[in-house]
């Protein structure tokens, strides 16, 4: 591979490794602080890399890769592949833990109603 399309390939690869480092996977809503721009801004600075990681591979894709790039690329897509897969499932599961917080809290909001409009 040419020393700048390596050095674009490594790039994407890096965004694509900061993206899953900065989801922790092992973090749940407990662990979050309840300043909620806190715990939204890991994501919007994951969604930033993706963007800058989309208009990289589309830039690195504009030419065809040669035969000689084929089995490094195969290793990287595989590798995006996999942490994109791991990114969307912590996401999702991120997305259940909020939306049963919500559902308790409105539960307590209705017990809260009653119990005010019961007085």
């Amino acid at each position: 591979m040419h020393a700048q399309r390596q050095k674009q390939w490594q790039e994407i690869l890096h965004l694509t490794q900061q993206m899953h480092e900065l989801a922790v996977p092992n973090q749940s809503l407990n662990d979050i602080s309840a300043d909620e721009d806190s715990a939204k801004q890991p994501w919007q600075v994951i969604t930033g890399i993706e963007t800058q990681r989309f208009k990289l591979l589309e830039q690195f894709f504009a030419t065809t890769p040669s035969d000689d790039e084929i089995t490094e690329i195969e290793a990287g897509v595989r590798l995006i592949n996999q942490s994109d897969k791991e990114l969307a499932a912590f996401a999702e599961k991120m997305q259940q833990e909020i939306a049963a917080v919500f559902s308790k809290n409105t539960a307590g909001q209705r017990a809260v109603s009653a119990y005010s409009n019961h007085e």
